[in-house]
């Protein structure tokens, strides 16, 4: 008898975190007699080689046996992309078997990378009145996974009808002070190199 072959995700889970491998299983149906070679094809949004180890093409089934494995083994990157999917679907190659159902089956490779994320701390308020000629003290709280770059912080006047001369600006803890009376919007931004987030706070001087 033709043997019949059909492939499923077994843990169709992986991750980048550890890393943690996917498997698919491949099985036959039929006579177990001698080894079989079963081609397939992957396709999906995962790259061979950049996202994931790279795997071939063929999978033997030994003899005397019904199954045989393909690991998936994700690699840790630094860029930020979200979940990837790995497609393998059955294929004849040089024949000998049966494409049966399910003939493709699918593993996600969960990202654990993060964009940056910010807020203005100091003021704990989003709208502060500060008087002329007085500094104020800002302060931003961020995190981040650390990748690909640690993170770097600015902060900038937005609006605002003078100038404002920063302590340190760039620092997560600085001071400002303003050139004129007036409506300012001051800002923080923060960037790890692939991602930016910022957070503003709005300044009524005099």
């Amino acid at each position: 008898n033709t043997p019949v072959v059909t492939v499923v995700a077994t843990d169709p889970d992986a991750s980048e975190t550890g890393p943690n491998a996917g498997v698919f299983n491949f099985t036959r149906t039929g006579t177990l007699t001698g080894a079989l070679t079963v081609s397939f094809a992957v396709s999906g949004t995962a790259t061979a080689g950049s996202d994931y180890v790279s795997i071939p093409s063929t999978v033997t089934i030994p003899a005397g046996q019904s199954t045989a494995t393909v690991t998936v083994t994700p690699i840790d990157d630094n860029v930020t992309e979200g979940p990837d999917y790995v497609i393998l679907s059955l294929a004849g190659g040089s024949g000998g078997y049966a494409i049966g159902t399910p003939n493709f089956a699918s593993i996600t490779i969960a990202d654990n990378d993060t964009p940056p994320s910010v807020v203005v701390s100091q003021p704990a308020a989003k709208s502060v009145q500060l008087a002329s000629g007085v500094g104020l003290l800002l302060e931003a709280s961020a995190t981040d996974d650390g990748a690909p770059n640690p993170l770097t912080y600015s902060w900038s006047k937005s609006s605002g009808p003078g100038s404002v001369t920063f302590g340190s600006a760039g620092s997560a803890a600085t001071t400002a002070r303003f050139s004129a009376p007036g409506l300012y919007v001051v800002r923080i931004s923060v960037t790890d190199g692939q991602f930016t987030a910022f957070d503003d706070v709005t300044v009524q001087v005099g």
